[in-house]
């Protein structure tokens, strides 16, 4: 059998440095794949338990959080400035951005540091995708609703039946 492997494309995704407790991270735009999957799981199980369908205890309710913030770390694609507590930088890795995002607290105050950061994460990378939305509509000259909200008038093709037919 002959085959040829072609090479994984990267997914382009608009994102920007942006600068946070003294540190920069690179965030993408709402729409990369891997957070949109992740949040549609999460909405599945919350959708779940408001339905009855999955029971709501402890441990679902303190997940939910954390979910999120992990489907958050999928939004940072890369980072200058963050380092251990004593000094040295972190190299970016999607398990370090996950734990970041989940785990991270001030050495000084242990207080968590994920809130601070989840929220820019959430504001950026809506920030970024509508932009990028807008240039993409003013680029292709079109809006987001390119219709102009009237029935379209698409005929339907005729059907011939016979007698021994069913409608």
């Amino acid at each position: 059998m002959k085959i040829q492997i072609e090479e994984k494309k990267p997914i382009d995704v608009p994102s920007e440095w942006c600068d946070f407790e003294g540190a920069k991270f690179l965030i993408a735009g709402s729409s990369k794949p891997a957070f949109r999957r992740k949040m549609d799981i999460l909405g599945a199980k919350i959708g779940q338990e408001v339905n009855g369908n999955r029971k709501i205890t402890d441990e679902s309710a303190e997940s939910i959080p954390f979910e999120y913030n992990k489907a958050c770390a999928d939004l940072i694609l890369d980072w200058d400035g963050v380092v251990d507590i004593d000094g040295n930088p972190i190299k970016y890795s999607e398990d370090m951005a996950e734990q970041l995002c989940t785990l991270a607290v001030d050495p000084d105050t242990k207080e968590k540091l994920t809130g601070g950061l989840i929220l820019l994460i959430n504001e950026q990378s809506e920030r970024i995708q509508e932009e990028a939305d807008k240039l993409k509509a003013e680029t292709l000259g079109k809006s987001k609703n390119s219709t102009n909200g009237q029935n379209s008038t698409v005929k339907k093709k005729q059907r011939n039946t016979t007698s021994n037919s069913k409608p």
